[in-house]
């Protein structure tokens, strides 16, 4: 496993458990077992970095948690849909990540948090992405001019094509 070496070392240890526990697959996994899996890899998203201001609110029953990294305000917008296939992922998957991109960004982060299946079946992500989109400029605390998106993984790019 030398070719190993070449990965960070976080990632190299979930690498060695997953050969070494037999490659398990996630068809047979359950669903709570898949999100816990998630949420186990929260650690490679680095150290918990303060930001200026994280806030969360709801806008048409759409949950957000806003990262703004200054009292600078017309900062640009980043809207980010989380990955994990449509089953797993959240705020606190993500948040370690969403700190470091408002802080070296200079940018207001809006994570969207969408409804998971099979909770909630096709296409209620879809629609929330839609939904979300739709008002997040008039909505923003000072909005600046530009907005970004940012789809994390398949799924959500799947569900940002209904943009």
């Amino acid at each position: 496993m030398t070719h190993l070496n070449y990965l960070e070392p976080g990632i190299r240890k979930l690498v060695v458990q997953f050969i070494e526990s037999g490659r398990p697959s996630a068809r047979k996994q359950s669903i709570q077992e898949r999100r816990q899996g998630y949420l186990s890899t929260i650690d490679l998203g680095g150290e918990v970095v303060s930001v200026g201001d994280i806030f969360e609110q709801t806008i048409e029953s759409i949950r957000l948690r806003i990262y703004k990294p200054s009292e600078q305000i017309n900062l640009p917008i980043l809207i980010f849909y989380h990955g994990g296939c449509f089953v797993s992922g959240d705020f606190e998957t993500h948040d370690r990540q969403l700190r470091q991109l408002s802080n070296l960004g200079r940018i207001l982060v809006v994570a969207v948090d969408y409804r998971l299946a099979p909770e909630h079946v096709y296409p209620a992500a879809h629609d929330d992405a839609a939904k979300r989109l739709s008002t997040s400029s008039v909505n923003m605390p000072h909005p600046g001019e530009e907005i970004l998106i940012t789809l994390q993984s398949l799924g959500t790019v799947q569900a940002g094509t209904s943009l």
